[in-house]
């Protein structure tokens, strides 16, 4: 999948000739995939100083969508809250810094016991069941509970 990022990537980059309306759709494109998209951040970070008020509220939204990215264009943003005539973008920047990173979704706090649990338990026991206690399966159950057990 990383390669068709980095050929999304290449049409915004500084050396693309693409017109404006095609490095948008690319930077919403990269909003969509989100944190797999944040290692090509920096090139959506030059659209901060653009003429036109849509591109930039366009780049500053991709940014936000790239969670993990907020903290290393802090001080962009920051500059851009300050400074940018625009009372949209002023708006949008200050939204995206107070949101906060990767919240675990509601149907994953509520299982029980926690879905990581359930997963590493699967995988100690080679998908032979997830079950604790006397009713797990096989020695890979056994060996779960005993590395449990040394942590």
């Amino acid at each position: 999948m990383d390669e068709w990022i980095a050929l999304l990537a290449q049409k915004i980059s500084p050396e693309s000739s693409q017109h404006i309306v095609t490095q948008i759709y690319v930077m919403k494109a990269l909003g969509i995939l989100g944190p797999y998209a944040s290692s090509y951040s920096g090139y959506i970070t030059r659209f901060f100083d653009h003429e036109e008020e849509y591109v930039r509220m366009v780049a500053v939204e991709t940014v936000g969508q790239l969670t993990l990215e907020v903290p290393r264009h802090k001080k962009s943003l920051v500059r851009l809250l300050h400074e940018d005539p625009s009372q949209e973008v002023r708006r949008l920047c200050d939204r995206v810094l107070k949101q906060r990173g990767w919240r675990e979704p509601a149907w994953m706090k509520i299982q029980h016991p926690a879905w990581r649990e359930r997963v590493i338990r699967a995988n100690a026991n080679r998908g032979k069941g997830t079950t604790k206690g006397k009713r797990s399966e096989g020695k890979f159950g056994k060996m779960y509970w005993e590395k449990i057990k040394q942590k």
